[in-house]
């Protein structure tokens, strides 16, 4: 096992006890919280280092030391793993509800078109994998559906509005809401697009078809907006595959929050 640095573990040690607690923190408290016999002072210049470093800063002259979102960002992609599904079920609303997260639990079952039947040149049935569409007949309809054979229903969506097919539209949307098993926390989602002063953000990150083109893995500025974090993981969601997709702060303790979801085997 790699020996753990001091500087490693005072930084590793502000964290944990800044999840826990939200507080700031001084050199002497810490100190009583660390494992091992650390002196104040010794502390004292990691904590003048760190800070050096961008991973700590102080929100007043005389206060303790919080983590900075750099610090979090390394913190959670070396904490965070998804090598293996989470198992969740009941036990994931009333987490979602204490850490103040959106979550949402969509079928890893994929759907897109996969063919175009002709029932008596009066309908068109549009299956995508267990789900289908019916549309009212035509020709020309045919020919354009018949090169979409691949499209997803968030991709059918958009054609549809794109060229008028309001009833293509429709229809895809209610088929790629047919994916969501569980969604909880969209106020979370709607107060960080009022703070950012973009609505298109609240309706963006509320369709499923949007964490369903993600691949797995952790998010940050290049999808979500500063001191926020969003991951995508694999799950099995009482008993059927599944992805769930979480949004929230970076300062939300996630490893909690994924005990805490962990149904039992």
């Amino acid at each position: 096992m790699p020996r753990v640095s001091k500087r490693d573990l005072i930084l590793d040690s502000i964290i944990k006890a800044y999840l826990e607690e939200n507080l700031p923190i001084g050199s002497s408290e810490l100190g009583l919280r660390m494992p091992g016999d650390i002196p104040a002072s010794t502390i004292r210049v990691y904590f003048k280092k760190l800070s050096q470093e961008g991973v700590l800063t102080q929100l007043h002259v005389s206060g303790g030391r919080v983590p900075t979102d750099v610090a979090m960002r390394q913190y959670w992609e070396e904490r965070l793993r998804f090598d293996r599904p989470l198992k969740l079920g009941d036990k994931l609303a009333p987490a979602v509800d204490a850490f103040g997260l959106y979550c949402l639990v969509l079928s890893a079952v994929p759907l897109a078109l996969q063919e175009i039947v002709n029932i008596e040149n009066r309908y068109l049935l549009l299956v995508l994998g267990g789900e289908e569409i019916v549309l009212g007949y035509s020709s020309p309809l045919e020919r354009f559906l018949t090169s979409l054979i691949g499209a997803t229903p968030k991709d059918l969506e958009s054609i549809g509005t794109q060229v008028g097919l309001h009833e293509l539209r429709d229809k895809a949307a209610r088929v790629k809401e047919a994916k969501v098993l569980f969604k909880r926390g969209e106020m979370s989602v709607y107060e960080m697009a009022k703070a950012e002063e973009n609505p298109t953000m609240f309706r963006l990150f509320l369709d499923p078809g949007f964490p369903d083109a993600l691949t797995e893995g952790l998010f940050f500025e290049d999808l979500v907006p500063e001191g926020y974090v969003a991951m995508k993981h694999k799950a099995i969601y009482q008993g059927e595959d599944a992805h769930v997709f979480c949004l929230g702060g970076l300062y939300a303790d996630y490893e909690r929050f994924f005990i805490m979801t962990k149904e039992d085997a």
